[in-house]
């Protein structure tokens, strides 16, 4: 039981901090935004 426990706040943890960096990625409008906004995006979105 407390392994199933882990498992889920690793999981909460992970969506917390992939999300925002996904977003973050997609309308990021600085040096090179351009491959931020298509690729990089992209690796979070498959992540997620």
């Amino acid at each position: 039981m407390r392994q199933n426990r882990n498992q889920t706040i690793f999981i909460i943890l992970s969506v917390l901090i992939i999300v925002p960096m996904g977003f973050l990625f997609k309308y990021y409008t600085g040096a090179a935004h351009e491959w931020f906004n298509d690729y990089g995006a992209a690796i979070f979105y498959e992540i997620f």
